[in-house]
This record gives structure tokens, C-alpha cells and sequence, in this order.
């Protein structure tokens, strides 16, 4: 086998356990050694290929309804993944174990391989307290404890949308969305509904009775109560005759 190893058989198989070029000698006689004849003919032991699965952060773990994208080297001249994709990248969106066998282009073949795990997202949940409220009043709202971050939608009318309860005082029926994150980075959603009723709106308000703009400091202005609670509100004026004056 071009090193001191010999084999008496037929058609033997031999494992080459270092690179080089190797003088292999075929001896053949009939019995007693009678008429003997050889064949010698080089054989070029190259060394096996390396490469590893990788991705572009480095990581090998996703969360629920991403994907990841492993790839390897393009210096191959076929692939072969273990899910029949036969280029150098692919992108799965499933955890376990991946595996691609790469040949090179002298037939040389390594097939590495590679575990993805696929994350847990947060369970969460969303709640007000209390879930009707007159407006004007606040509801409570409140997520799961513990989460890394917290984003609630629409944040307009909350004391803070960054926060696991922030305060709502909404001027109509709104349904708060809010997103968490877990310690893995993986996020999760939940929503919770707040109904708005219209009851005494006006005593709620507690708005003057009369106003009387005549520069003698009584009633020169008309005072509304709770007005910073009502962003959308407005005012119009109608004369006696139920024509809109001013708005």
C-alpha cells in the first residue's frame, strides 16, 4: 500500500491515516509464486475538508415565528442538507438537529452538523380593573409581573405605555394591546378591553352655570371642572333660536 502494510487479499480495503502519495504495488503469480508480475500505480491522499454550520449573529436559537438562517462554506461543489436543500444557505424555522454533507472537488466529503433550539415565548396576560368605567374615571391596567420590558398600544391616553400597569383614562371603548419580553428576548402579546359609559357627563364635568365677559373679575370666564381628563371635548354656542354661534 505504498507503506509497510501488505494484504494477501483479492480486493482489499485499506485506510490511508496520513496525506500523502502513495506508490501502491500489486504483485500477482500463479501458485508456487510461478510467472509472477506487478502493477504499481500512485494513489494521492488529500486531507478531509473542514467546515462548520454557522449564522450571522453566532446564535442558534430563534423565537417563535422567526427563523434562522445557517449556511456554510461556498467553497463546495455540492450540498446536501438534511432537508433536501442543496445550497450552501438555508433557513428553518423549527428547532432540532441540522446536518448538510459537503463534497468537495475531488470527491472528498464531511458532513458537520449543528442543534437549534427553538425559544419559549412568554405566556402573558392583560387586565383592567376596574373593565367599564365612566368617563372621565380610570381603569387599572395590568400585565404579567417579571417580564423584561413591556409596551402597551395605544399609548395616548395611559400615565405610561412602558410599564407592566400603567393607568388608562380613555375617552371611548378601547382595546389596550401589550407586548412583553421575556429574559430570552422572546415576546409575547395580550390584550384587554376597556368600556367607556356617558353617564351625567355634564355633573361629572361640574361646568359654570352662566358667564359674564364684562372685565369686572366675577365670571369673566367660564370654568369647566376635570377639563384636562377630556382632550377631545369641545365647546359650542347656540343663540335662542338654535343657530350655532361660536365653536
Amino acid at each position: 500500500f505504498g507503506h509497510a502494510t501488505t494484504s494477501t487479499d483479492t480486493s482489499p480495503t485499506h485506510t490511508y491515516l496520513t496525506t500523502n502519495t502513495f506508490n501502491v504495488k500489486l504483485v500477482a503469480a500463479y501458485r508456487g509464486n510461478m510467472c509472477p508480475t506487478q502493477l504499481i500505480k500512485p494513489i494521492t491522499v488529500s486531507p478531509l475538508p473542514t467546515a462548520t454550520i454557522t449564522t450571522q449573529g453566532g446564535a442558534f436559537q430563534f423565537c417563535p415565528g422567526g427563523k434562522l438562517k445557517l449556511e456554510v462554506s461556498s467553497a463546495f461543489t455540492s450540498y446536501l442538507w438534511s432537508t433536501n436543500e442543496a445550497t450552501p444557505t438555508i433557513e428553518v424555522t423549527t428547532g432540532g438537529t441540522y446536518n448538510v454533507k459537503l463534497t468537495n472537488s475531488i470527491g472528498c466529503f464531511i458532513q458537520p452538523s449543528q442543534v437549534v433550539t427553538l425559544l419559549t415565548a412568554p405566556t402573558v396576560t392583560a387586565s383592567a380593573d376596574p373593565p367599564v368605567i365612566n368617563i372621565g374615571q380610570t381603569s387599572q391596567l395590568l400585565a404579567t409581573a417579571g417580564l423584561s420590558s413591556y409596551n402597551w398600544t395605544p399609548g395616548r391616553t395611559l400615565s405610561d405605555s412602558t410599564i407592566v400597569n400603567p393607568v388608562a383614562r380613555p375617552q371611548e371603548p378601547t382595546t389596550y394591546r401589550v407586548t412583553a419580553t421575556g429574559s430570552n428576548g422572546c415576546s409575547g402579546e395580550a390584550e384587554v378591553q376597556v368600556e367607556v359609559t356617558f353617564n351625567d357627563v355634564v355633573n361629572l364635568l361640574n361646568p359654570g352655570n352662566f358667564i359674564s365677559p364684562n372685565g369686572d373679575g366675577f365670571n369673566d370666564t367660564w370654568e369647566v371642572g376635570l377639563i384636562n381628563n377630556f382632550p377631545q371635548c369641545g365647546v359650542k354656542i347656540f343663540n335662542e333660536e338654535g343657530a350655532k354661534v361660536f365653536e
